[in-house]
C-alpha cells in the first residue's frame, strides 16, 4: 500500500476513534485546554498517532522483519498504547491538550485505534 494513502487514513481514523471513544467515556478521556480547543486537541492527537502507526511497517521492513497477522496485531497494539500515553503524560499534553485519566484509558484507546487501523488495513487490501 501507498505510504502516503496509508499515512491519510491511519490519520483519519485516529481522529474518528477518538471522537467516538471521548464522546463514550467523557470523563476519561480530556481534549483542550486554555491553548487549544477540543477539536484542536482532537486533530493534533489523532494526527500524530497516525503518523507513528503508519511508521510501524517502515521500521519492520528496515529491520527486515517479516510479521504474521498476530505479531503485526501486537506490534502495532504495543505502539499506539505506547504512543497514546505518552501523549497524554508528557510535555507534549500541554501543548496539545490531551489527557487520560489513567494508563488503562491508554490500553483501551491502544485496542481501538489497533483494531480501526487493523480494519482500514484489510479494508484497503481488498480488490473491490
Amino acid at each position: 500500500m501507498n505510504f502516503t494513502k496509508k499515512l491519510i487514513g491511519f490519520c483519519l481514523v485516529s481522529v474518528l476513534v477518538l471522537i467516538i471513544a471521548n464522546s463514550i467515556a467523557p470523563d476519561a478521556i480530556v481534549f483542550g485546554n486554555f491553548v487549544t480547543s477540543p477539536l484542536q486537541a482532537v486533530f493534533a492527537t489523532g494526527i500524530i498517532i497516525g503518523v507513528i502507526a503508519s511508521l510501524v511497517d517502515i521500521v519492520f521492513d528496515d529491520l527486515t522483519l517479516k510479521l504474521d497477522s498476530n505479531k503485526e496485531f501486537i506490534s502495532y497494539f504495543l505502539v499506539n498504547c505506547a504512543t497514546t500515553y505518552a501523549i497524554a503524560r508528557t510535555f507534549i499534553s500541554k501543548m496539545i491538550g490531551f489527557g487520560i485519566v489513567g494508563f488503562w484509558v491508554a490500553i483501551v484507546l491502544g485496542g481501538l485505534l489497533t483494531a480501526a487501523h487493523m480494519a482500514y488495513l484489510r479494508a484497503m487490501k481488498r480488490k473491490w
